[in-house]
């Protein structure tokens, strides 16, 4: 990077997207490996959270990376590899929702086929940019099942069974529902009438629809599929997921009582082979759930949105270390780094096999050992520090400090990154007035 060279652009649009645990350590030229930041001469430690390839945390001192001074270098991000996945902070609403949904027997979206099926169509219409065809999609598909019932009417006077016809009925619907919908992408390239895929009122229309899938979840206890018992969840401060025996009981359920309704807690490792598996079955309809407005991006994210693997870690630069005299202090947000170095670590020495979990312990049928407890109880520890270290309203320290900034604290409201210091500030020497309405005034 060389400043007094710039290259000049124009931008013509910004989006964003899902980091997927290869562009993270892609984007990193570090591993972050110890909790240690300091040695005995203050020193930054190779492998801590100021290693200098992340940038020069002296003034005076020289990028290892880029060869910059301290001024010139813009600093590198480097990353913490997690020995568990944890559940993603910012997407653990979305993930229970999906789950909802879902037959743990079978690995299946419970919905008919028909609902899903009209679901996928709407979305579909929608990333074409056809609104009012997805609008109109449920008045279309009802006069198709009207058209349908003289039929299932004559073969019930033939005496052909009412399950058979209707899952042929299904069929029927389905089919002409797909080729209804490639009719219309096909009509209205070819006539140009498209609307701009990021428009407001296309983005509202699929978000509408988004949530009446996922937001009503299928009242019946069966799954429609596989026809096994439908279980009941019960989600506990973004951490913790339990299954319970029946779906009767999932709702109004304290933590408290959970132990007496048979519960069953479900471990992220849990967690993410079963949404491996339906992704595996339905990744149709929820690449377009959970992926459809975010375009042709070269990383199309999957069931991974749903969980943390590896850890960013922000150039040094913007973590600067407090000096006092001859000491140097840690800044705030490496409380939560160093937190999740510490149990990262305790999880690799209990399991002493830091890249898999095996299948005894993701089962849970060593509860009562001791080194399984306390395996569970650091792997819970290791996702409260990260929900921290994206959000810490929900972190209450003993003590009644406050606690540190989480990213979200550090770019929000006023005190935040973007207000406070990328906009418009009150400077000295300077006055404003009032404005009021002028005809001599340009807009």
């Amino acid at each position: 990077m060389d400043i007094s060279f710039p290259t000049h652009s124009s931008i013509k649009k910004v989006s964003f997207e899902y980091t997927t645990p290869e562009s993270v350590r892609r984007l990193s030229v570090k591993q972050v490996t110890t909790s240690q930041i300091f040695d005995s001469l203050n020193n930054p430690v190779a492998g801590g959270l100021y290693d200098p390839a992340m940038g020069p945390v002296d003034k005076n001192g020289r990028c290892p990376t880029c060869n910059q001074t301290a001024f010139q270098c813009p600093g590198h991000f480097g990353h913490i590899e997690l020995a568990v996945p944890v559940y993603a902070p910012m997407n653990f609403g979305s993930m229970y929702q999906l789950l909802r949904q879902i037959c743990f027997y079978c690995h299946r979206l419970r919905s008919s086929r028909v609902r899903v099926a009209l679901t996928t169509a709407k979305l579909r219409l929608l990333q074409a940019g056809l609104l009012m065809d997805a609008v109109d999609l449920d008045a279309w598909l009802e006069s198709q099942s009207e058209n349908n019932e003289a039929d299932l009417e004559a073969a019930e006077d033939a005496g052909i069974s009412t399950d058979h016809v209707l899952r042929l009925d299904e069929s029927v619907i389905i089919d002409r529902l797909h080729r209804h919908v490639k009719h219309l992408i096909q009509k209205h390239k070819a006539d140009g009438t498209v609307l701009e895929r990021k428009s407001a009122a296309l983005q509202a229309q699929r978000q509408a629809v988004i949530d009446d899938f996922l937001k009503k979840a299928p009242t019946s206890n069966t799954c429609a599929h596989c026809k096994s018992q439908v279980h009941g969840l019960h989600r506990h401060a973004n951490t913790k997921v339990f299954l319970l025996p029946n779906k009767k009981h999932a709702s109004s359920v304290s933590e408290t009582s959970l132990a007496a309704e048979g519960m069953k807690y479900l471990t992220p490792i849990h967690i993410y082979e079963h949404l491996k598996k339906v992704w595996a079955n339905e990744h149709v309809l929820l690449e377009l759930l959970y992926c459809g407005g975010m375009g042709n991006v070269k990383e199309r994210p999957d069931f991974r949105l749903f969980f943390t693997e590896v850890i960013s870690v922000p150039p040094c630069r913007f973590r600067p270390p407090s000096v006092f005299g001859d000491s140097q202090f840690d800044h705030p947000q490496n409380t939560y780094l160093t937190d999740i170095l510490k149990l990262n670590q305790r999880i690799v020495d209990l399991r002493q096999e830091p890249k898999t979990i095996s299948e005894e312990e993701a089962e849970g049928v060593n509860e009562q050992d001791p080194k399984f407890a306390n395996l569970m109880q650091s792997w819970i520890g290791l996702q409260e520090q990260v929900n921290y270290l994206f959000d810490s309203s929900r972190n209450q320290p003993l003590s009644g400090k406050i606690a540190p900034a989480g990213i979200k604290q550090i770019l929000e409201k006023k005190e935040g990154l973007f207000r406070k210091h990328m906009m418009g500030k009150r400077v000295n020497f300077a006055a404003r007035s009032v404005i009021s309405p002028d005809a001599n005034i340009e807009t």
